[in-house]
């Protein structure tokens, strides 16, 4: 029963390659210490910052270099493949 209830929750998911981009400063440790979610986390609540932290699709996140929108000599970058709804 609940393996019929875990697949049709889940039928409508599918996994994306997000960037997460996070400020130096504002690490209170190594950024290879963090767990993905605690990453996230911290990307996702930096959203909208001066130095362009946040979460990025690929394309977003390309632009967003290439236009200087990402200060990358203070901000730590990570590319995590997460669950997505269609």
């Amino acid at each position: 029963m609940f393996g019929e209830i875990n697949h049709l929750i889940h039928t409508d998911m599918k996994k994306e390659l997000r960037v997460y981009v996070i400020n130096v400063d504002s690490a209170d440790k190594h950024y290879s210490d963090y767990t993905d979610e605690e990453f996230m986390t911290l990307a996702e609540e930096q959203d909208g910052n001066d130095s362009g932290e946040g979460v990025y699709t690929i394309p977003v996140y390309e632009a967003s270099i290439n236009e200087d929108v990402i200060n990358t000599s203070v901000t730590y970058t990570r590319f995590i493949e997460v669950e997505v709804n269609e």
